[in-house]
């Protein structure tokens, strides 16, 4: 079953702002007790839940600090959601955790999973967070809307169709796969995209301070600068478009 997942995924975090990053990243920079590498003024605890698994899975995550990372195993029976907490001493419960799950169909489950804080006007907000892993059973058909402030954003070989990977501050890793879309963007770091050899796309791909690379595929560019690769490949279009951006970084696409 082919998902039109344009009409399932809610696109929370649209294409950066500018105004909006500006405003996040004066926040995250007047917080003056942000000491990730100081473990011992950090808490931690791990929440986790399962669902029941289906064909089609839709896959809502976001956090407000921390990494989101998918992760596929053979023989699984559930969609495990596990959360890793930190925050500074004695404000662990500040940071929320929760998910829900939607049946669309007998074929079709939504997942939706987040971490948040209770107390958004709390000072030293870099301090709390929450790292999110989705293990799904292999060969589960996923598309994807994953979102973190700042963190790392991980997807492995998945059979999937529409996949939206945003990160304020961190990088973006998609690997293999059977997409149909993907739109992947960050402000601060890289975007890195390893796809099955041979695959077909159409890439429109940009950064402001970085390099745009797309190593030995053959490509048909309608643009291409250091900064800068717009068109398809040489073989032709085929069935995938990539939306790759990055400010300060590189996009590297390869096989």
């Amino acid at each position: 079953m082919k998902i039109n997942s344009r009409s399932i995924i809610s696109r929370a975090v649209p294409v950066l702002a500018v105004i909006a990053i500006i405003g996040v990243a004066g926040l995250i920079g007047g917080c003056t007790d942000f000491n990730p590498g100081n473990v011992m003024t950090l808490e931690h605890r791990e929440d986790k839940t399962l669902y029941d698994a289906a064909q089609n899975i839709v896959l809502n995550v976001s956090t407000i600090n921390g990494d989101v990372e998918i992760r596929e195993l053979a023989g699984a029976n559930n969609i495990e959601v596990v959360y890793e907490v930190f925050a500074s001493e004695g404000h662990l419960l500040h940071v929320l955790t929760g998910a829900n799950s939607t049946r669309i169909d007998n074929n079709t489950v939504m997942i939706e999973a987040a971490a948040k804080l209770n107390r958004p006007d709390e000072g030293g907000i870099a301090n709390h967070g929450a790292n999110i892993i989705v293990t799904v059973p292999k060969g589960s058909h996923c598309d994807l809307n994953l979102t973190t402030l700042n963190g790392n954003v991980k997807v492995p070989a998945l059979n999937g169709g529409s996949v939206l990977l945003n990160t304020l501050n961190g990088n973006v890793d998609l690997n293999g796969g059977n997409y149909t879309d993907v739109d992947a963007s960050t402000l601060n770091g890289d975007v890195t995209v390893n796809l099955t050899q041979g695959t077909l796309f159409y890439v429109d791909a940009s950064t402001l301070n970085g390099h745009v690379r797309h190593g030995l595929i053959h490509m048909a560019p309608q643009k291409e600068t250091q900064k800068e690769l717009v068109g398809y490949t040489e073989a032709g279009n085929g069935s995938l478009r990539m939306k790759l951006t990055t400010l300060n970084g590189n996009v590297e696409i390869s096989y």
